[in-house]
């Protein structure tokens, strides 16, 4: 179960995008073309290529962006928000240098270290950083510009914010229906494959083998046993086809309108699905329930101060916008 956040690009997710270093390995570089300076903020010039390799890399991030942003309008309106929150990043910065952090140089070096640590040859993270044609003075310019930035987002907002349990009990209550376990099932199977589109004898091949396994099981044969040997499940050596609870959205409607059908123990008569032939046994079901308050209070207060940051923040950005120069071309 999750709280759904209603905004389309929150603005930290989106200032995450722009300032934490390991999204810049996320797409290859902006293909060369005509850049310009779009706006200056202070005497630091934003060129036009830091908005296209930023929306690159949001895409990268939330693929479902790619069909929002379609048309050309939708996608020069996203620029512009883009441009927006590359200013507000700039403005943090800008506040964020005036911080004393004395362990500025150890933070960077640790910051860095956990990147290299994503390679296990030394030499792929060399390579990679060439690719994105960056030297290693500039990312870690980009590790201390993310630093400062959530020292003082930590410091003038984050950590003075405080969720009172009333407004925590209170959100509950009010959304009970967001906190509702749908009914699931704990459920095995094991999986016959054929390929879709494959020749009758192929499938008929399959449903034979599928018979003579559901034939074995309903002998009194041990279904995991069987599973573990003989199902074409990749995970079935592993988990002897254990798929643990699933409601009846997460598999494909043959599998679940089957699955959903069996009293606990039960075994199901072979399911054909687009995978191939699967036998089904039922190991568990849990009714639908309502959630109880304790098991996501800190949800409810994680997400109740994160939305409170958002809006704090979003007016300190603005609070900084009107006392520094900005210009927008």
């Amino acid at each position: 179960m999750k709280l759904i956040q209603e905004r389309w690009i929150p603005l930290c997710v989106m200032l995450t995008v722009l300032i934490v270093p390991r999204f810049a390995f996320a797409e290859e570089p902006v293909e060369p073309q005509a850049d310009t300076v779009v706006a200056k903020v202070g005497g630091t010039e934003i060129m036009s290529s830091e908005i296209d390799r930023t929306l690159q890399t949001a895409v990268a991030q939330n693929p479902q962006l790619a069909a929002l942003i379609s048309s050309g309008d939708q996608t020069e309106a996203f620029k512009k928000t883009i441009l927006d929150q590359l200013i507000a990043t700039e403005l943090l910065y800008q506040e964020g240098k005036k911080l004393k952090i004395k362990d500025m140089k150890d933070l960077v070096d640790a910051e860095e270290k956990q990147l290299k640590d994503r390679f296990p040859n030394p030499g792929d993270f060399a390579t990679l950083l060439k690719e994105q044609n960056m030297t290693e003075a500039r990312l870690r310019e980009k590790i201390e510009k993310g630093i400062r930035i959530q020292r003082l987002i930590d410091e003038k907002i984050k950590n003075k914010i405080t969720i009172p349990d009333k407004e925590i009990e209170s959100f509950y209550e009010e959304n009970r229906d967001k906190f509702v376990q749908p009914e699931s099932v704990k459920a095995s199977h094991i999986l016959i494959r054929f390929e879709e589109g494959s020749d009758e004898a192929a499938s008929q091949a399959a449903k034979k083998k599928s018979e003579a396994l559901l034939k074995r099981v309903r002998a009194g044969e041990d279904f995991a046993s069987l599973a573990k040997a003989n199902s074409e499940d990749p995970s079935a050596a592993q988990n002897s086809g254990e798929l643990g609870y699933f409601t009846k959205e997460q598999m494909v409607p043959e599998f679940s309108r089957a699955a959903f059908a069996l009293n606990v123990g039960d075994v199901s008569d072979l399911v054909k699905t687009a995978y191939g032939y699967h036998i089904i046994k039922c190991e568990d079901k849990k009714p639908q329930q309502q959630v109880p308050f304790e098991d996501v209070r800190e949800d409810i207060a994680q997400y109740k101060q994160d939305m409170a940051l958002q809006t704090k923040l979003s007016d300190y950005i603005s609070t900084l916008r009107q006392s520094a120069k900005v210009s927008v071309f």
